[in-house]
């Protein structure tokens, strides 16, 4: 931060302090999400898989943990990423309200790209959170308070 907050005017760097805690906290989000209510469904299921008992090897166990952690964390900033894409007069609320139905199909997408499992509760666990977040998103693109809606 200390780099680029020369550059940066007064606004720029008051958005930044608000949104690199906001960013962090969406990630730790993410990845508490995930480590709580995701694993405790997937990994009895790929563990049992089609009834054959499976002992994963440590290394491939803490790197499916670890990425799906990672892609769960980074996909808790589409509030953020939405912002930005705001701010940069790409997207609006009434767009967002309006194209809701292509959201469901992109979220079901990298949902089901994100989650390791084929059962459609893992999916779900993660599609629930994400059209939160997108709901939320459009709430927040709608607050008079940001100046955006």
């Amino acid at each position: 931060m200390a780099f680029i907050a020369p550059g940066l005017t007064e606004t720029e760097r008051r958005w930044t302090y608000i949104f690199i805690p906001f960013a962090t906290a969406m990630f730790i989000v993410g990845v508490a999400f995930t480590y709580f209510v995701m694993l405790p469904a997937a990994i009895p299921f790929l563990i049992d898989f089609l009834g054959i008992k499976t002992t994963p090897r440590l290394s491939s166990y803490i790197e499916f943990v670890t990425s799906l952690m990672f892609w769960v964390g980074v996909s808790f900033e589409m509030p953020i990423v939405v912002f930005l894409l705001a701010k940069l007069k790409l997207v609006s609320a009434r767009m967002l309200a309006r194209g809701w139905r292509y959201a469901i199909v992109i979220i079901a997408t990298a949902a089901a790209v994100i989650t390791p499992t084929t059962d459609p509760i893992n999916m779900m666990l993660l599609m629930a959170p994400l059209f939160a977040l997108y709901f939320f998103s459009i709430l927040m693109l709608s607050s008079p308070a940001l100046g955006l809606g």
